[in-house]
């Protein structure tokens, strides 16, 4: 078995940037109109945060919780528009890490027997490759 892993840590910068810009997309549903001037990370399980957004022509800030599944679309979205490589069908987790959210990505791979000793004239072609449905349309 061939295993590989990746941890993405967002720090509180980065995560501003992500949700401001998720945003902006197009027929998301999670964040309203307004300028995301915060994002408080939360620290206990079942992880999440909560974005600060301050709306035109409003005087206090609205307070928006986004719990593990819809923080995971907004961090998936963001690293497809960054052009971020992701594996396709990962094991997918996130926690937090002082003040951070970490998204661990585990594949496990099963190696294909290869015929070394091939003797006709042209290699074995490869079987098409599996195209995961998309998460979400960023």
């Amino acid at each position: 078995m061939i295993q590989e892993q990746r941890r993405l840590t967002f720090n509180q910068e980065s995560l501003r940037h992500v949700f401001r810009w998720y945003a902006t997309v197009p027929n998301q549903r999670d964040l309203p109109m307004g300028v995301v001037t915060d994002v408080v990370v939360h620290e206990t399980a079942p992880v999440g945060v909560t974005v600060l957004i301050q709306q035109s022509g409003a005087m206090r800030l609205r307070e928006i919780a986004l719990a593990s599944d819809r923080l995971m679309v907004a961090l998936i979205c963001f690293c497809r528009q960054q052009r971020i490589p992701l594996p396709k069908n990962p094991h997918k987790t996130l926690s937090s890490l002082d003040g951070a959210i970490v998204l661990d990505l585990e594949l496990t791979l099963i190696p294909v027997a290869v015929d070394l000793f091939h003797t006709g004239s042209s290699p074995p072609k490869p079987s098409p490759a599996r195209v995961a449905p998309p998460l979400h349309k960023c």
